[in-house]
């Protein structure tokens, strides 16, 4: 008896191989903080010199925790007999980020239910322990299940992206870094 084994077109591989890593560089951008590009600036010594100085910027918090705090911003209240908001200068958050806060928390969840992955340690962050999850998990999956993760973390990952105010051409450009 022979059996023969699919084939698979090379293009459809490739195409799968591409929406694998642009679903693990929006994952990583989403949990990992973000590196941003060495400064070079020029210097004097006090001698006259003039000096190459490398310095390293601090890196963005994730885009997870980015729009997390877009998100909250509550002011906090005062100790004491009287207990009432601390005015602040701003407001006290932003409604169109803590709905998308509330989408990506729902969907994550969704994804972490609908694939079966274990629970987070209690001590970690929940929705950085399931990307993680979803990062490891995606090379086992198939395809379709790949593409409509991808489709869902890309979403998540330009919404973010949007209530941090931050461009999706500067996010593409530190994932180089």
């Amino acid at each position: 008896m022979t059996t023969f084994a699919p084939t698979v077109d090379p293009a459809e591989k490739r195409g799968h191989a591409n929406r694998l890593a642009e679903l693990r560089a929006d994952l990583d951008q989403l949990r990992n903080p973000l590196r941003r590009p060495a400064i070079k600036q020029r210097i004097r010594t006090a001698g006259g010199r003039r000096v190459t100085r490398w310095t390293e910027p601090v890196p963005l918090p994730c885009l997870l925790d980015l729009l997390r705090e877009a998100a909250g911003g509550l002011g906090s209240t005062t100790r004491g007999p009287e207990r009432h908001q601390t005015p602040r200068s701003r407001p006290p958050g932003n409604l169109d980020a803590l709905d998308l806060w509330s989408r990506v928390l729902v969907e994550i969840s969704g994804w972490h239910a609908g694939l079966n992955l274990p629970s987070p340690p209690r001590d970690q962050d929940w929705q950085r322990a399931v990307l993680r999850m979803l990062h490891d998990e995606a090379r086992r999956l198939s395809p379709e299940t790949v593409a409509a993760i991808a489709d869902d973390v890309h979403r998540w990952w330009r919404w973010a992206a949007s209530a941090a105010d931050i461009s999706q051409t500067e996010l593409v450009e530190l994932r180089r870094v």
